[in-house]
C-alpha cells in the first residue's frame, strides 16, 4: 500500500490499460467487452441557452459514477513482482545518493480488499517484508479489509480516558 495523489490521474489512466488490467483480474470478458464499448462510444451533450452540443468522451476514466474508483485501481495494481522491482529500484537510489537503506525487518505490506485474500510473498535483497493485517499510519490504523470500525472503536475507547 501506498498513499499518492496523482495530478490528473483519472484522465490520464489509457483504456487499453484499464481493459489489460481487467483480464489480468480474471475478470469476465462480457464485462469487459461492455467496458470496452461505454468507454469507446460515450458521448455528453452540452446545452447552453437555446446552443446545444454532443461530444464524445476520449479520454480517461469517468468521473462520479461507481465503477471508476474501481477501474482505476485495477488499472494501478500490479503484481507482486513488480512491486518487489519498485522497492529494489528504491532501496538502490536510498543507498547510492543518501546512504540509507530500507529497514527491512520495520516495512510492512498489506492487501486492502473486501474481497477474497491473496496472500503476498514480496522480498527485497532476497529477505521477506512481513505481510500485516492491520497497520496503524499516521496514528490511524489501516485494516485489511479496509473497514473503519477498529480505528472507530479505538477512538472512542481513548476519548473516554
Amino acid at each position: 500500500m501506498m498513499f499518492i495523489d496523482f495530478e490528473k490521474a483519472f484522465d490520464s489512466i489509457k483504456l487499453n490499460c484499464i481493459l489489460k488490467a481487467l483480464k489480468n483480474s480474471k475478470i469476465n470478458e462480457t464485462y469487459i467487452q461492455l467496458i470496452k464499448y461505454i468507454y469507446n462510444y460515450a458521448k455528453a451533450s452540452i446545452k447552453i441557452n437555446q446552443y446545444a452540443e454532443t461530444i464524445s468522451l476520449r479520454k480517461g476514466i469517468r468521473q462520479g459514477d461507481a465503477l471508476s474508483s474501481k477501474l482505476f485501481n485495477a488499472a494501478l495494481q500490479g503484481s507482486e513482482k513488480e512491486l518487489e522491482k519498485t522497492l529494489e529500484c528504491v532501496d538502490k537510489k536510498l543507498r547510492r545518493r543518501y546512504k540509507m537503506k530500507i529497514s527491512k525487518s520495520e516495512t510492512k505490506v498489506q492487501v486492502v480488499s473486501r474481497g477474497e485474500h491473496k496472500t503476498l510473498d514480496v522480498r527485497v535483497g532476497g529477505e521477506e517484508i512481513k505481510e500485516v493485517e492491520e497497520f496503524k499510519y499516521l496514528g490511524s490504523l489501516i485494516t485489511r479489509d479496509g473497514r473503519s470500525q477498529k480505528e472507530i472503536r479505538s477512538r472512542i475507547e481513548q476519548a473516554k480516558r
